[in-house]
């Protein structure tokens, strides 16, 4: 049918359109119709790999898309071209010879918003391209107004803001600098008791309940240290933004008014936050605050635009079951979280065990030091497997504290005791010599030789670390090599540049290095890479659900690959099952460690389980 020229002409003359199609006489054909029609600025493609490049470069107002070519097909450009364009509007002309309801159903779920079918009618195809332009104009007119619209609203509310902020300054300036912690702006310690003993007076007089919650930052020391106290200060002010939201909106209790304002949260201390919730119907009522105010911490923060996961512990203090009045509330709070902390939980409820337990813990620090001397202590070793060739070829030495009255004590408890009394040099001291003198006797029975062992925090820092390893090892005779210190990425942490130093003089020594808990510090790559160990060992927090966990397996196999381009031998613990350990062979992982294939053992038993452990037996 033949077309006059009011009929041909387009109204958007200076569109940009781009023409993805394999055949170059169907190509041929769609630039004389966009030619005749008016258009000028259009470009062709064959090659439809390149579609997604062209997209970018040329943010065509519409894209005539072939539905079939060789080796990719129009569905999945599509899909390239999302990655490339967020907008949610992808202006595409599906082209077909289909006729099918499902292939255009499909297409319209892949985002094309228009079909031409071959063989193509001129008409049609300028109408269906005019109708898209137009389409596509609106939207990115309309985008462009939200947009306006969006900084409109938000410059007014930073005027708002300033100008209360401004006379709330103004009205309550010298009493806000006695009361008020100068970094977040929350309530201080002083003013938290005051609001908290009045809260006290309200509950006693209305037959009601009150709970405080004490919330203590895991290793922030680390992140000051680490990322610098300006970033530091910035991580502090954006958790007591995020407690007070969590605390705001939608919940009765947090909405409870008093006199001297609502709910307090406060700063009453470098790393420490309080939030007291008054006027509880019941104790069993802060359940579902208490969820909120810790799932504050279950994003990450960004600083300096990369992102940083947070832990954070809290220990709850109830009235009047805890305690009749603010002093005596804080400082059961306080003893909570000293238990918290040592014990690894991440939410306690005070309990009055828990003051026995501070007794306790005083006694069981002079106790540590009679059974470092006493040789009260004793190392258990777990065994580490090549996964390619299923051979063992050494062990992790890991100290135990079998106690006469209490029976065993965790190290995650008696260690930091160590670290705070100062004991950690002779405890380490121990272990090193124990450790070197067992790989002696390892190798004159015949027994894979190589042992590790793990370093604190404090060892890094002391200098007389390498010349007691020099010792030691002189005294045994034992190859420097087959001994293996493992140490924290956030043990480095603490003091970087001594780390770094240490590190190296006992490499120098011929003794290897591991970094133990990989993945779970904030040691940077240009860091690492410096460091002169022989491991990487992956976190088990990682490796135990790999399998039903794809973000812990991409984890995985990204620290494999990484640890292998730097030339480092890598070390899976936590493995609990065949398929992780089979899963860990397939990533081309080196040594495997974990229940499944032996546990941490005493010596004695160490042998039997030796000579009864069949070659390959794990795969």
């Amino acid at each position: 049918m033949a077309m006059n020229k009011s009929e041909l002409a387009t109204p958007y003359p200076d569109a940009t359109l781009l023409i993805v199609d394999d055949n170059p006489g169907s190509i041929k054909f769609l630039e004389a119709i966009l030619g005749m029609g008016g258009y000028s600025r259009f470009h062709s493609l064959s090659d439809p790999y390149k579609a997604a490049d062209a997209y970018k470069k040329l943010k065509p107002d519409v894209v005539l898309l072939d539905l079939k070519m060789p080796g990719i097909d129009g569905f999945q450009v599509m899909e390239l071209f999302k990655e490339v364009d967020r907008s949610g509007f992808i202006p595409v002309l599906m082209l077909t010879s289909e006729e099918s309801k499902e292939v255009k159903l499909q297409a319209l779920q892949y985002g094309v918003k228009d079909f031409l079918t071959k063989p193509f009618d001129r008409l049609e195809v300028l109408v269906r391209i005019n109708n898209l332009v137009e389409t596509h104009s609106l939207y990115k007119s309309l985008q462009e107004k939200n947009r306006n619209l969006d900084e409109v609203v938000q410059e007014r509310t930073a005027e708002l803001k300033r100008e209360v902020s401004v006379r709330q300054q103004a009205e309550e300036h010298i009493r806000y600098q006695a009361l008020h912690d100068g970094l977040t702006g929350l309530p201080n310690r002083s003013l938290l008791k005051d609001r908290l003993q009045q809260d006290i007076y309200n509950a006693e007089r209305s037959n009601k309940f009150v709970s405080v919650l004490l919330i203590d930052i895991d290793r922030f020391r680390e992140i000051n240290n680490t990322l610098g106290h300006r970033n530091g200060d910035a991580l502090l002010t954006d958790i007591a933004k995020r407690l007070q939201s969590s605390l705001r909106l939608g919940d009765t209790v947090a909405r409870y008014e008093r006199q001297a304002g609502p709910e307090t949260v406060a700063r009453i201390g470098g790393d420490a936050f309080t939030v007291v919730l008054p006027m509880l119907p019941s104790i069993d009522a802060n359940r579902e605050i208490v969820s909120r105010v810790r799932d504050a911490f279950s994003r990450p923060f960004e600083l300096d635009g990369f992102l940083l996961e947070v832990n954070a512990r809290v220990s709850i203090v109830n009235y009047p079951e805890h305690g009749n009045d603010a002093e005596q509330l804080l400082q059961r709070a306080d003893v909570a979280m000293y238990h918290a902390k040592h014990t690894g939980q991440d939410c306690l409820v005070y309990s009055h065990e828990l003051d026995t337990f501070s007794t306790f813990r005083l006694t069981l620090m002079s106790e540590l030091r009679q059974a470092i001397v006493n040789d009260g202590l004793e190392l258990h070793y777990q065994p580490k497997i090549d996964i390619q060739n299923a051979q063992i070829i050494g062990f992790e030495a890991l100290i135990r504290w079998v106690h006469d009255e209490h029976g065993f004590i965790p190290p995650d408890q008696f260690v930091p005791m160590a670290e705070e009394t100062g004991m950690i040099k002779v405890l380490s001291n121990w272990v090193l010599e124990s450790v070197i003198n067992q790989c002696q006797r390892f190798s004159s029975q015949g027994i894979p030789q190589h042992i590790s062992a793990n370093l604190s925090a404090h060892d890094l820092l002391d200098g007389q670390l390498v010349h007691n390893l020099r010792y030691i090892l002189d005294e045994t005779g034992i190859e420097p090599e087959h001994i293996t210190l493992e140490v924290t990425e956030s043990a480095m942490m603490k003091d970087p540049d001594t780390a770094l130093e240490v590190i190296t003089r006992v490499s120098d020594l011929g003794v290897r290095f591991s970094i133990d808990d990989f993945g779970t510090g904030y040691s940077s790559l240009s860091y690492l890479k410096k460091l002169p160990v022989n491991e990487i060992k992956i976190d088990k927090s990682f490796v135990m659900d790999m399998t039903n966990n794809p973000d812990d397996a991409v984890i995985v196999r990204s620290t494999i690959d990484l640890a292998h381009n730097l030339g480092r031998r890598v070390v899976a613990e936590g493995i609990e099952n065949h398929e992780t350990l089979c899963a860990l062979r397939e990533l081309g992982c080196d040594v495997a460690q974990g229940f499944y294939l032996g546990r941490p053992m005493p010596i004695d038993r160490l042998h039997s389980w030796l000579q009864g452990q069949p070659e390959s037996g794990w795969f």
